[in-house]
């Protein structure tokens, strides 16, 4: 190819467009001049080449391409490349090769740099940290507890007076301390001077009579170390925290949840920790920044686990949590994971045995009670049943108001229905819970005819029929005896209404009432379920006559005063003879 005839003594070409390009003005200045006599005088052979080139300069920027082109520049720059390759002898396949090339996108390399999603880099970044932060606190966790069992170890041994290597020892423990604070970082150690503490261990060693001292200054170190692994946990809690606080997506909200709710298993103490970052606020927050079902879930499913001190309740409760559950149950359009997941939350602020509980209940008592009751006539699973019975059984014993909605709703004889749906499938657990509402509304005189039309006294004497199996775990034969005891007592508590006690005597149920205060192991030697058994018959033989117990020979149990026949049969009385 002769490319070096078409050369004319021009401008360079380099030279003009660079300098076109950085002047920004138009071909006023003469740069437009000199692009366009470049090409020197037309050819007779190039018309053909310069149409082919007009069709290709009219076409459209590329519609795949991954960076938008400007019209007005794509026009120019194929004009300006128009003339360049026009007036220069190419063969024609290569020229026209050449030509299209240069509008040709490839379309896979496109689709591929748009399906890209554009919070990939966010979540990376939130997965990163969020994992950095869990794995420290796991293996701060780890190392505290490795440090402590050794710590116990050594103190043991001082105490029982071996104290030979128990300076060396002691030492090589400090070191770890010194270690792990190091670690994370060097401002942890200012106030953990232990070389002090070191030298007057090991001179207190030598005599027997220093171990209070020694045990005093072990003392001290623990404590020391103590305070600073707090610390550190409490820094990454608030990186954590802040996170959360700063990230609206659903996706980087699921990541972060997923790492605090792995943390309830390791950090015993994390309730407190969340409640002094307000933690607890920031969560309940997620409702309101975040609309996803699945996020709510795992937001209930953490309260549920750290809502379980004065301080994190307290926050839970002044940041509106009740007010927030209430929502949620009394919205129908949630799923049943999120009922669940509110419902379990309730159950632990609600738990009788903490602490302090949450006050202003009373102020929600009617929805929440509505929705529960709901919720069991709806579902028919052992879990929900279970949490929902847990619910309204807290509530009873810490609200006393709660009677009335419990009575309005009709949510005793709601339960009832359930467990006797489920049958043999019903756990002990959700039968303590149900006899625990029945022993607390059987309290009120006014809803005992309440309880007697919902069939309190069916339940109640099959309750009694719960026994042992060998096949039980300890947690379910500590329910059994507990389910034995309530429904003695709500039976009692019952029997003071005359169509109870008439159902009693009626279905059989004075039998199980005497053998249970005859038969030591049927009551597993508990003395008060045999005194709720003594005064129970006595209530049933007030209103229906001593004809049903002195069918069964047990005139003794009704006829002589209370505290005899309570000797009589209790099982302290057999054991001091």
């Amino acid at each position: 190819m002769n490319i070096e005839k078409a050369s004319t003594p021009q401008p360079s070409l380099s030279e003009t467009s660079h300098k076109s390009q950085d002047s920004g003005f138009s071909d006023s200045e003469g740069h437009g001049i000199a692009l366009a006599s470049y090409g020197g005088a037309k050819r007779s052979d190039d018309s053909d080449n310069r149409s082919s080139c007009d069709d290709l300069s009219s076409l459209p920027p590329p519609t795949h391409s991954s960076t938008p082109k400007a019209k007005d520049h794509m026009s120019k720059c194929c004009q300006m490349e128009e003339r360049i390759y026009c007036s220069r002898e190419w063969n024609s396949p290569v020229k026209l090769w050449l030509s299209e090339v240069r509008y040709l996108c490839d379309p896979e390399c496109t689709s591929s740099l748009q399906s890209k999603p554009i919070t990939a880099g966010t979540n990376e970044k939130v997965t990163r940290t969020t994992s950095f932060v869990v794995n420290t606190i796991r293996s701060l966790h780890r190392q505290l507890s490795s440090v402590c069992s050794k710590l116990n170890l050594l103190y043991r041994k001082i105490n029982k007076g071996n104290l030979k290597g128990s300076g060396r020892q002691f030492e090589r423990i400090t070191q770890r301390m010194v270690n792990i604070l190091s670690e994370h970082n060097e401002k942890y150690l200012e106030d953990f001077d232990c070389s002090g503490l070191q030298i007057a261990f090991s001179t207190l060693t030598s005599r027997e009579k220093d171990v209070p001292n020694l045990k005093s200054i072990m003392k001290t170190v623990a404590l020391l170390f103590s305070k600073k692994v707090e610390q550190i946990l409490l820094n990454y809690i608030k990186m954590l925290i802040d996170l959360l606080k700063n990230e609206k997506s659903p996706s980087s909200l699921a990541i972060i949840l997923s790492g605090i709710g792995s943390l309830g298993l390791h950090v015993s103490h994390l309730a407190d920790l969340m409640a002094y970052c307000s933690g607890i606020s920031h969560l309940l927050s997620v409702f309101v920044n975040c609309s996803s079902p699945a996020v709510h879930t795992a937001a209930l499913n953490i309260l549920s686990t750290i809502c379980c001190t004065p301080d994190s309740v307290r926050q839970f409760e002044t940041s509106g949590g009740l007010e927030l559950l209430s929502d949620i149950l009394t919205d129908s359009s949630k799923g049943e994971a999120e009922y669940c997941g509110a419902v379990s939350l309730l159950v632990q602020v609600t738990a009788p045995w903490l602490e302090i509980t949450v006050q202003n209940v009373d102020k929600q008592l009617e929805p929440l009670i509505t929705s529960i009751t709901r919720l069991i006539s709806e579902s028919r699973s052992s879990e929900m049943l279970l949490l929902c019975a847990a619910a309204l059984a807290n509530i009873s014993c810490i609200e006393p108001k709660s009677i009335w909605p419990l009575v309005y709703c009709s949510s005793t004889g709601t339960l009832l229905k359930a467990v006797r749906i489920l049958g043999p499938k019903a756990s002990v657990f959700l039968k303590e819970q149900a006899v625990t509402l029945l022993a607390n509304m059987s309290g009120v005189k006014e809803v005992l005819p309440h309880l007697t039309q919902n069939r309190a006294v069916p339940a109640l004497l099959c309750f009694l029929q719960v026994s042992l199996s060998p096949l039980q775990s300890s947690g379910e034969k500590e329910a059994t005896f507990r389910v034995q005891h309530k429904a003695v007592i709500a039976l009692s508590r019952l029997c003071n209404d005359s169509e109870a006690a008439m159902q009693v005597a009626e279905l059989q149920g004075v039998s199980r009432l005497v053998r249970l205060c005859k038969e030591e192991n049927e009551r597993n030697n508990n003395d008060s379920v045999l005194a709720c058994c003594l005064v129970t018959l006595r209530k049933i033989t007030k209103h229906c006559g001593l004809d049903a117990v002195k069918s069964l020979n047990a005139s003794e149990l009704v006829e002589p005063e209370l505290f005899e026949s309570i000797l009589l049969y209790s099982s302290k009385y057999f054991e001091s003879k």
